[in-house]
């Protein structure tokens, strides 16, 4: 944070994120020698990149989509593509995961988001609980308006049905983090963490 080439974004919902003072817009830091330059250009392509990830979403994990060959011995393996656009999601484990969703624009990585955590400790090997809270955390990956308003995760709240989803993050889909709970009742069953961004190559 803190530095001299902030790039203003377009507004965001996620809870703690600083504002413009004199436009009240969110400000994106760039972390030490991003290049700026490079991320306004590809910053034309961001409205294009949140529809497609809202689009992806729903085809893959949170619209329990097939699984495709993985590319990754133990992972288990999503993929959605849309013209210039293919989105892969690659996960391993089940009580306590790990996975990384990445999207490609015209062959070239583009976009990364890595996730992991899972169930709490008591309710490791409790296939049944675990799968009622996974089915449940598909609902919340589906809610929001996803195609407007870039959400890493789900909204900043969701219940259902006695569940209850909550995600806190800062950033946005430039530079991002943050993590993600759900309850049963009032006990805490689920923790995620997750961070992500534009991936920004070397010019040739």
């Amino acid at each position: 944070m803190g530095s001299p080439n902030p790039v203003p974004t377009a507004d965001t919902k996620c809870r703690g994120w600083g504002k413009d003072k004199a436009e009240g817009r969110a400000i994106l830091y760039p972390p030490q020698g991003f290049n700026v330059i490079m991320v306004g250009t590809m910053r034309k392509l961001l409205p294009e990149l949140t529809k497609f990830l809202s689009e992806a979403t729903l085809a893959t994990y949170a619209g329990n989509g097939s699984e495709v060959k993985p590319q990754r011995g133990g992972f288990r393996e999503l993929e959605h593509s849309d013209g210039d656009w293919v989105y892969r999601d690659s996960y391993t484990g089940y009580f306590r995961s790990w996975g990384q969703e990445v999207v490609w624009y015209k062959g070239k990585p583009y976009w990364n988001h890595i996730y992991g955590g899972g169930m709490v400790k008591e309710l490791i090997d409790d296939e049944d609980f675990a799968y009622k809270t996974f089915e449940f955390l598909k609902k919340a990956l589906s809610d929001g308006d996803k195609q407007e308003d870039f959400q890493p995760r789900g909204p900043n709240e969701f219940e259902n049905g006695g569940w209850k989803y909550v995600c806190d993050w800062e950033g946005d889909i430039a530079n991002f983090e943050g993590s993600e709970e759900i309850f049963s009742g009032d006990k805490l069953v689920f923790t995620h963490n997750f961070l992500g961004g534009l991936i920004v190559s070397r010019s040739k």
